[in-house]
């Protein structure tokens, strides 16, 4: 994960007292949720982060050398009352979570934390004890849009809803079983 990390960061890596932590952002149509993986509330990037160090969990990312579509679950225990109703409510498939890896050296936050994932919501399974509630978020990397097919089409009304006052393919219907003979 080095590639990314700036050079306070690479620095900082090497102290003896430093603590890793992760910041979640999921992007919902009534509002943005913005969680951490540490107690309290933390400032960064003009945002205000809420801390869920008890009750939040980040599967880890993970690479390799094939071209694969690889997610990542955010599991958040004991919840609110309002995130709960969120994730019963809001329309969240296709929306989009990114997570940043940063360090605390010192008590304070080592040069500006590194996006480590970033990628659409695609499931938000709820499982409910009767005591407390979990809320898994899962998160499908980008590149799972490989393996979903385009459905566009070479029509006037498909250019159109991209381009509205194109004409380019204004004729291509009227084309399309228009015989041409060649050579003559």
């Amino acid at each position: 994960m080095s590639r990314g990390l700036s050079t306070a960061m690479k620095t900082a890596a090497g102290d003896a007292q430093v603590s890793p932590f992760n910041l979640v952002h999921l992007a919902f149509d009534s509002g943005d949720l913005r969680i951490w993986t540490g107690n309290g509330v933390l400032s960064w990037g003009g945002y205000d982060w809420t801390g869920a160090n008890a009750v939040m969990s980040i599967s880890s990312p993970s690479e390799n050398m094939e071209v694969q579509a690889k997610g990542l679950t955010i599991s958040m225990t004991g919840l609110p009352a309002e995130l709960l109703t969120l994730a019963l409510a809001e329309d969240y498939q296709g929306r989009t979570c990114t997570v940043y890896f940063g360090m605390f050296s010192g008590g304070a936050v080592v040069s500006d934390p590194v996006i480590s994932f970033r990628g659409q919501i695609d499931l938000m399974p709820i499982e409910d004890t009767g005591e407390t509630s979990t809320v898994s978020v899962v998160v499908e990397n980008r590149l799972i849009g490989l393996h979903r097919s385009r459905n566009r089409r070479w029509t006037d009304a498909d250019q159109k809803m991209d381009y509205p006052t194109d004409k380019g393919l204004e004729f291509m219907q009227s084309i399309q079983e228009k015989p041409i003979d060649w050579g003559k």
